[in-house]
């Protein structure tokens, strides 16, 4: 470039003073005859230097020449056109340098100021080392105090914790032992008790199999036969299982193997007959995964003596045959008579039935809850305090609702032994229903229902 803008030349020129280089004396352009100095040829020559940035980045600020940094001031620094904002309206490249020669003297102007500076510090800095030696020495013997004191403050916290741990455990085990005395006290009158149902579980555990598979048989296939063929199925299904070494139970029961005596106490209290024979087909109802089809011919008015259904019915649905037995008549016979003749009797009975049928279910609850604590409780059962209050209440409750329990059944015998006083109507009306319901096997137009029956019975 031959003739760079003003600004360009005005910083270059500045580049080259604050670098030594020296001007090139050329006639003024302007005709006036003067030789001028011109810095845009060294300019070019230093520009074409690889190691241009290098040499700019390595400049030894701290030798500046006093006439260089004069000529600079003088030339460019108050000059209104050396201004990084105005030379960046001519090139980006120059303002950089624009603003390098400033930084320069402004290093200059503070390294005058600041070298007095620098000596002081160093004259401070070297009386601090004196100080700092005789502060190291200090903190030096300070720190072996410091030491010794720590060791006997860690020597005294361990005494401390020794002393806190050994009262920790003097409480707990305080504690255990009233607990364990608790915890006696709450199940050592249950340990009889709880051995028998251990034993007893324990023989129903080796029977399961059988048991459970008679259990099957009975839901899947006798639900629509009577109790007698029912007896019968269950005895010889129960000889093959002896015969095939399967074990079972002795007396085979459907209740005892499937039945919850909270839940069957509960049917009763609805209404289902007492006998075994109804309680086997609420058992059936329950466990059946097919849907029930119940065979109740008192409950109708126009029913079937001999109901038949055809076989792809009865795999759909399991047949139960409701057919009420003489007991369970009876017991319902006795309930109308008792009630008719002392309602008040009945009345309380009653309530009895449906208070045992609570209490029977909140034992069942805590012996649950009792089990569960003690199976999930987990290392000592002594540190658990949980565990302990929840057995204690348990056993409280337990002890109110079995003194509730005799005293209820001490009653219920009472009022069963002034009800016994009707049984002899009871058995009476039943073996009568039984005798006019076989009158449909002389004729058929003589069927009665058991509505029609009760209602003949109340009057």
């Amino acid at each position: 470039m031959k003739n760079p803008p003003g600004g360009v030349k005005l910083v270059m020129e500045a580049i080259c003073i604050m670098k030594g280089f020296k001007p090139e004396r050329k006639p003024d352009p302007d005709g006036s005859g003067k030789m001028i100095e011109d810095y845009w040829g060294p300019s070019q020559k230093m520009l074409g230097d690889m190691k241009f940035l290098d040499s700019l980045k390595a400049y030894d600020k701290d030798s500046i020449s006093p006439t260089i940094i004069k000529k600079v001031r003088e030339r460019f620094i108050q000059n209104p056109d050396f201004d990084p904002a105005v030379i960046k309206n001519v090139s980006l490249a120059c303002e950089g340098l624009c603003r390098w020669v400033r930084a320069i003297d402004v290093y200059d102007r503070v390294a005058k100021v600041v070298a007095p500076k620098k000596e002081k510090l160093a004259e401070a800095e070297a009386e601090l080392t004196v100080q700092m030696e005789r502060l190291d020495e200090k903190k030096r013997q300070l720190q072996e105090v410091t030491d010794k004191l720590q060791a006997l403050n860690d020597e005294f916290a361990a005494m401390t914790k020794k002393k806190k741990d050994l009262e920790d455990s003097i409480e707990l085990c305080s504690k255990k032992l009233e607990r364990a005395e608790r915890l006696i006290g709450g199940l050592g009158g249950e340990k009889e008790r709880w051995s028998e149902v251990a034993i007893a579980l324990s023989e129903r555990y080796s029977n399961i199999v059988g048991d459970v598979l008679l259990s099957a048989g009975m839901i899947a296939y006798l639900g629509a036969f009577t109790v007698d063929y029912r007896q019968e199925c269950i005895a010889n299904w129960h000889t093959l299982c002896r015969a095939n070494m399967i074990a079972c139970s002795d007396s085979f029961s459907l209740i005892c193997t499937l039945g919850d005596p909270v839940e069957i106490r509960s049917w009763q209290i609805a209404g289902l007959p007492v006998d075994s024979f109804s309680v086997d087909n609420g058992i059936i109802v329950t466990h059946s995964r097919r849907w029930p089809l119940l065979i109740d011919p008192q409950g109708s008015k126009s029913h079937l003596l001999n109901p038949h259904y055809l076989p792809e019915i009865s795999v759909k649905v399991t047949l139960l045959n409701f057919m009420i037995t003489p007991l369970g008549l009876e017991d319902q016979l006795l309930g109308i008579v008792a009630a008719k003749e002392k309602p008040e009797l009945e009345e309380k009975k009653n309530q009895l039935i449906v208070e045992s049928a609570e209490n029977n279910r909140q034992l069942k609850e805590i012996e649950d809850r009792i089990l569960k604590v003690l199976s999930s409780s987990e290392g000592n059962i002594l540190e658990d305090e949980t565990a302990i209050r929840v057995l204690s209440t348990s056993k409280a409750l337990s002890q109110e609702i079995s003194a509730k329990q005799e005293i209820a059944a001490v009653t219920e015998k009472e009022i069963d032994e002034t009800r016994n006083g009707y049984q002899p109507v009871a058995v009476h009306s039943s073996i009568l229903f039984f005798c006019i319901s076989d009158l449909g096997n002389i004729e058929p137009m003589y069927q009665y229902s058991l509505t029609w029956f009760l209602n003949l019975y109340h009057q």
